[in-house]
Formats: C-alpha cells, sequence, structure tokens
C-alpha cells in the first residue's frame, strides 16, 4: 500500500503547511513536509508548559519508510525566539530521528545579532534505560547571564554581565536527569529574592 500527496497545501493565520511525497512501508517511501509562519504561543494549546514559548518558525520534516521502522530529518528555524517574554534571538535547530526504538540527534544554535551564543549537541535514544539523554551545552564567546531570567523568575533578579561555559553536561532520564559543568563569569551582578 502506498498513500501518495501531490502539493497538499493548507493555509490560514496561523501559518502554512505543505505536505509532498508518499507513505509507504519501503525504503523508497520519502514525505516531505513545511510548515511556515508558525507561531510557537500556539504550541501551548497543545502542550502546555511552565516556560511559554514564543516566535516564528519555519519547519521543514522529510521521512523515509514512515510506515515502517520510520525515520525522520527535520530543520526548523525560529526568528525572535522568547521564553515568558524574554526574547533570545534566533535558534536554528536541526536533527535526525529513527523512530523505532525511538533515537534523536539533534544540534541547536541560540543566535544574536548574528553570532552563535550557545550551541546544544545531544541525543535521546528510548532503549537506553539509564542514560536515555545526553547532551553537551557550549558558548563561543559566552551569552548574557539574563538569558537565564524566565528560569529563576522571583528567586534571582537584576541578573546582569556574562557567563561562558566551559563543559557542560546533561544526562539521564526527561523526568530525573543532571546537569553538570563549568563556567565562567565576567562583570556579574546577582540580586536574591
Amino acid at each position: 500500500n502506498r498513500w501518495l500527496f501531490q502539493d497538499f497545501i493548507l493555509s490560514g493565520e496561523r501559518g502554512k503547511l505543505t505536505v509532498k511525497g508518499d507513505l509507504a512501508k519501503d525504503s523508497t517511501s520519502l514525505l516531505t513536509a513545511g510548515l511556515e509562519n508558525f507561531d510557537l504561543e500556539h504550541l501551548q494549546v497543545f502542550f502546555p508548559v511552565k516556560y511559554i514559548p514564543d516566535g516564528m518558525a519555519k519547519i521543514e520534516v522529510s521521512g523515509q519508510e514512515l510506515l515502517g521502522e520510520g525515520k525522520l530529518s527535520f530543520k526548523t528555524d525560529i526568528e525572535d525566539f522568547a521564553l515568558n517574554e524574554y526574547t533570545y534571538g534566533r535558534v536554528e535547530l536541526g536533527g535526525t530521528c529513527a523512530l523505532s526504538p525511538l533515537n534523536l540527534d539533534l544540534k541547536a544554535t541560540l543566535k544574536d545579532e548574528g553570532q552563535d551564543m550557545i550551541i546544544l549537541n545531544g541525543s535521546y535514544e528510548s532503549a537506553n534505560e539509564q542514560l536515555p539523554l545526553n547532551a553537551q551545552i557550549g558558548t563561543d564567546k559566552g551569552f548574557p547571564l539574563a538569558y537565564i531570567s524566565p528560569f529563576v523568575e522571583g528567586q534571582l533578579y537584576g541578573l546582569s554581565g556574562q557567563v561562558a561555559l566551559d563543559s557542560f553536561n546533561i544526562a539521564g532520564n526527561l523526568d530525573d536527569f543532571e546537569v553538570n559543568g563549568t563556567g565562567h563569569f565576567e562583570n556579574t551582578k546577582v540580586g536574591i529574592d
């Protein structure tokens, strides 16, 4: 069985979705989809989270053998990415994903005024029960300490200065993970609530 999509387009206020290709169990099956002008605020409807995202996303996904083993590759660009109304800049996100079992390789870069501020490389392997999540976060030149504002609201205030991460690792399960690493602070000011 093969399902064929030829230039399927769905367009409205919340963005534009295009789909083309085919769905089948064989390895020649390839389906591509694109979503343009998607406002991340709409994610809150489907995935209520503590940190409310905002920004306009362009998402490109291609899938092979989706009715069988399934492999995906994706690329996302988010303009004016924000969390809880704190604007960071542009996020470039890309990766690959095997669906059975779930294995995800991911690279994300946060850019501010064209410069790489934070780079994340990571993986998630559902078959690894001990440490399915493994990610490294780094910085080339450091980033403003104020970037952590949404995460410490009500605990810290008046954050200023820069922080550079030498090596920063996140490992464990999604609901129970450890963060280890070292960073250097420069011209830092912090108030404690």
